[in-house]
């Protein structure tokens, strides 16, 4: 909104967000898990394409939570691995 010619930029609440990359690992959630158990904070969610696995990882995920607490706990469930 302008007004006397200055822009009023409307305060929102901010976000945090995260890329993580996965590699062929035996993790605890496989990928059609970590979709459904993380689908309300999951901003994008899909395979690589073949040429990026060895930097990127083979599936990404981007997360958006308003919190940092509950991004770090998301982390943790995503990355675990099987013993």
């Amino acid at each position: 909104m302008s007004r006397q010619g200055k822009a009023e930029i409307p305060v929102k609440k901010r976000h945090y967000c995260l890329y993580i990359g996965r590699r062929d690992r035996n993790y605890q959630l496989n990928h059609h898990e970590v979709c459904a158990k993380f689908k309300a904070n999951l901003v994008e969610a899909f395979e690589n394409l073949p040429l990026y696995w060895p930097g990127m990882g083979r599936y990404r995920y981007i997360l958006r939570y308003d919190d940092l607490a509950s991004l770090r706990k998301a982390i943790q469930e995503i990355l675990a691995v099987r013993s």
